[in-house]
């Protein structure tokens, strides 16, 4: 479990679910938005297994990666993040504070081997995935590629126009929501069921 801190819990606690929390401005490409205090309490976990690393976030903001009022990362928590081979987007690729950041700060984008970007949003969101869910993608981007992106519901064309070709194929019928399966076997992750493509 990465996050959140009992510190986090405890500068909370009096205050949820109400209330909202502006994070430090950071001079860094992917802008930090306005979160609420139940986002910062959300969790960050990575679990490990076969040398397979999945990153699970809720809300998750990463708040407890910066190190006080410094620009910086908490170093171990960085080291702690990678590899990666299936990342569940927090925040269903909204607003999500330094989620984006600690996972560039890691080296995230620098990793050789193949990972699956697992967003989870409503039909057509009106909001999500954000511009910051883009620069995200492209911070990523080298070739040869090596992420690939799911949904479980259609995005609208508009969000995710600059890189469609980085969203994974349907498997058997396309439809405009459907559930996500990834397999790991033979040492590799293969998907075999995903159902939605924007065009």
């Amino acid at each position: 479990m990465l996050g959140p801190s009992n510190g986090l819990v405890k500068k909370h606690w009096n205050r949820l679910p109400v209330g909202d929390y502006l994070a430090f401005a950071l001079l860094a490409d992917i802008p930090l938005r306005q979160i609420t205090p139940s986002n910062e309490l959300s969790y960050v976990m990575r679990l490990e297994f076969q040398d397979q690393g999945l990153l699970v976030a809720g809300d998750a903001s990463c708040v407890d990666f910066k190190r006080g009022g410094s620009k910086q990362y908490h170093q171990a928590l960085l080291d702690a993040l990678l590899p990666l081979q299936v990342v569940q987007v927090a925040h269903h690729a909204g607003y999500n504070s330094h989620f984006y950041r600690a996972l560039l700060s890691a080296g995230y984008a620098q990793q050789p081997t193949a990972s699956y970007l697992l967003v989870s949003h409503a039909y057509l969101d009106k909001k999500r995935p954000t511009n910051e869910f883009r620069l995200f993608i492209e911070n990523l981007r080298h070739e040869p590629d090596t992420i690939k992106i799911v949904f479980t519901s259609q995005p609208r064309i508009e969000k995710v126009q600059d890189y469609v070709d980085l969203i994974q194929a349907p498997i058997d019928q396309r439809k405009d929501v459907g559930d996500v399966r990834l397999q790991f076997a033979d040492h590799a992750w293969n998907v075999v069921k995903h159902a939605v493509n924007p065009l």
